[in-house]
């Protein structure tokens, strides 16, 4: 029993080390994700779709390492359970069935990585440049989000956007709309991918006016704390 305490603490010790710094780990591995493991997933077939389905897991576990203890903790936890589920369902992403629920997993998968990483990043303690990375992680993630949503929206609507990759490319319609969402996000909106449908439309908007009002609150919240903390 003394031991299994000794070992618990040794644990919690290094997590407490590793806390802030995963969070930068968390932004190096998404951006690894966005710019290079889904258009190259896209465009090579030597790649398999089932290599992004596992991402969430190293994703999840950054998350672990960057909560303390308590709801955070449990909810990377969660989160780590639903991307062991995901991965397993990549591997079925042929059928429809198999797709929905793995796309409705990824969203709540995801849902669950963003509460945490808020959680993490705006924790009481000392405000670090690791944080104010982890809230561009959390901007970054918002675009994965959406990403799944509009996925799910066109699994189960075909046809609910204008100009996209057959359904049965599901690499090459994973990166699209990973495209377009961060091209919404970003208010960039080149115009080659159109939502048509109205829920895809007011989604598109949502996305949009969320993506204007994170960097002016809380990512300037995030670089305002770190100022301070420099300052002082």
């Amino acid at each position: 029993m003394w031991m299994i305490r000794q070992l618990a603490d040794r644990m919690s010790q290094q997590r407490d080390k590793w806390r802030d710094p995963a969070l930068s780990f968390l932004l190096v591995m998404q951006c690894f994700t966005i710019y290079c493991v889904v258009p190259a997933a896209a465009t090579s077939s030597r790649l398999p779709s089932s290599v992004v389905g596992v991402l969430p897991l190293i994703f999840a576990s950054c998350v672990i390492f960057a909560t303390h203890k308590g709801s955070p903790l449990m909810i990377g936890l969660a989160a780590l359970l639903l991307s062991a589920i995901i991965a397993v369902l990549e591997r079925f992403n042929s059928l429809k069935d198999f797709l929905v629920a793995e796309d409705a997993l990824a969203i709540a998968t995801f849902m669950l990585l963003t509460i945490a990483v808020f959680r993490a990043v705006f924790a009481p303690g000392r405000f670090t440049g690791h944080r104010v990375l982890g809230s561009i992680a959390l901007y970054l993630n918002i675009g994965l989000l959406f990403g799944l949503v509009f996925r799910l929206i066109n699994t189960v609507s075909p046809g609910a956007f204008a100009n996209l990759p057959p359904n049965s490319d599901q690499s090459a319609l994973r990166a699209a709309l990973e495209y377009f969402s961060f091209s919404i996000l970003t208010s960039v909106g080149f115009g080659d991918i159109i939502p048509v449908s109205p829920i895809a439309r007011s989604l598109s908007v949502l996305e949009a006016s969320v993506g204007h009002l994170y960097p002016a609150t809380l990512l300037a919240r995030a670089v305002t704390k770190i100022m301070r903390v420099r300052g002082d």
